[in-house]
């Protein structure tokens, strides 16, 4: 462009610029033609149709097993129900930490001040103790969850598992088998 440019400008010298939009103006570019795409040889057309079918079948696989993500053990359910149970213990010990307190400042009061310190008192003993024998409670379940998504896991690693996994193992070794989905 520099020499066209220098050349034209040698030519032509009361031309201060010439712009290169104006060098290539009506100018169409040269592209090579567009070669014929072949046809398959008409021997191979039924292996091609099974190679497309198996492949179809290898995606559909691989997208139904992999609908929770790549472990594929139960370990997601395992923790939203872990955290739907979480919220009910957590609702649920505020309710009966509240409803004791009241029980205890109730049955604290006398006659002469209802609303003493000694209500007070038996309110805050209750609710302190209801909240201990509360988490007491969820440790244990807690542990019971963990136990059932260690027993879930280790039989998911066995084979055991759901049919997710099993149709996520079948399109893994498949796929291996035929190199990694790719058809020669």
């Amino acid at each position: 462009m520099r020499l066209l440019s220098r050349l034209l400008r040698e030519e032509e010298p009361r031309l201060q610029h010439v712009w290169v939009h104006e060098l290539i103006e009506g100018a169409m570019p040269q592209l090579p033609a567009k070669p014929e795409k072949r046809a398959p040889h008409p021997e191979l057309a039924p292996r091609m149709e099974q190679l497309r079918a198996a492949q179809a079948s290898h995606e559909y696989a691989a997208i139904m097993g992999d609908v929770h993500g790549h472990n594929n053990d139960g370990s997601l359910d395992i923790e939203m129900a872990s955290y739907k149970s979480q919220m009910g213990v957590g609702l649920n010990l505020i309710v009966s930490m509240g409803t004791m307190y009241i029980v205890g400042h109730y049955a604290g009061g006398t006659d002469e001040e209802p609303n003493g310190p000694r209500a007070v008192l038996f309110g805050l003993v209750l609710c302190i103790l209801t909240m201990f024998i509360e988490v007491t409670l969820f440790i244990i379940g807690a542990s019971r969850m963990d136990a059932k998504a260690q027993l879930r896991a280790a039989a998911a690693a066995k084979g055991h598992g759901s049919d997710l996994t099993r149709v996520q193992k079948e399109c893994t070794t498949s796929r291996m088998r035929t190199g990694n989905g790719r058809w020669g």
